[in-house]
């Protein structure tokens, strides 16, 4: 998926709904688990940004030596 946004998770179906490649909507689903920790992870979050997963130019976690696109992280909002 090219970018997942808070609003577009389904908490009751636990499932999201993201833009693709070539714009194509996908629905993808989670595990109860998964919710859990998509909870405690939005809940230590204290930015505006409707991006679910964001970072910065300097992310503060480690990546070991890796890219931000190595690691997956978009420098979104």
């Amino acid at each position: 998926m090219e970018k997942l946004d808070i609003e577009d998770l389904n908490w009751n179906n636990f499932s999201a709904i993201g833009n693709g490649k070539g714009s194509k909507q996908r629905e993808v689903y989670f595990t109860n688990e998964c919710k859990m920790w998509l909870k405690k992870y939005l809940a230590s979050h204290e930015d505006s940004c409707k991006a679910l997963f964001v970072t910065d130019t300097h992310p503060s976690y480690k990546t070991n030596g890796y890219s931000d696109d190595q690691v997956g992280f978009k420098t979104t909002c």
